[in-house]
């Protein structure tokens, strides 16, 4: 897989035409509003979102940049176009914008704390249950019983949530 330094170098180097959208592999974008850099080697380059020309820019050094473009909730068609020796290029991607990837990705980055604190959760039920259950006495105390019970349906349920949640983010190829 090509980095974006390949086509950097290939625009300021080689001879065959160049357009390449860098970043293109970030697709999920959780800022609305977003810079865009194209290497290339034409002339000038036009920006357009979602079919709507923004503008076009004349380079330095094969480098061609917008500062805070708009993007807009859900699907953005992004798309270059620029012009070698009388021939059209262009390049597209896509990027997406979700209002609650915000919410999401900061819940994500809570995952490694909300581990500790089950683990936690894990060291809190073994001493309940060596309490309630440790010692071999005729008489059991009923409530260290509930209290053993309830902790362990919650630290169970616990788990599962948080078992549910990194599947979702699998799912959607938020994990890391």
């Amino acid at each position: 897989m090509k980095k974006d330094a390949f086509y950097f170098y290939k625009a300021n180097w080689s001879e065959e035409p160049v357009l390449y959208i860098t970043s293109r592999r970030y697709t999920l974008r959780n800022e609305k509003k977003t810079p865009v850099k194209v290497y290339a080697n034409t002339d000038d380059v036009t920006l357009w979102v979602n079919g709507k020309s923004v503008s076009t820019v004349r380079g330095e050094n094969g480098v061609f940049t917008w500062d805070e473009i708009v993007l807009a909730p859900g699907n953005n068609q992004i798309k270059v176009t620029g012009k070698k020796n009388g021939k059209e290029y262009e390049d597209a991607c896509v990027w997406v914008l979700e209002s609650r990837m915000s919410l999401v990705i900061a819940i994500f980055d809570l995952i490694p704390y909300v581990k500790t604190a089950l683990l936690a959760g894990l060291f809190i039920l073994i001493y309940l249950w060596r309490s309630a259950f440790g010692r071999r006495t005729r008489k059991r105390k009923p409530w260290k019983t509930r209290v053993w019970k309830t902790a362990f349906y919650l630290f169970l349920l616990a788990m599962i949530l948080l078992f549910a949640f990194q599947v979702v983010l699998w799912y959607t190829g938020m994990g890391r």
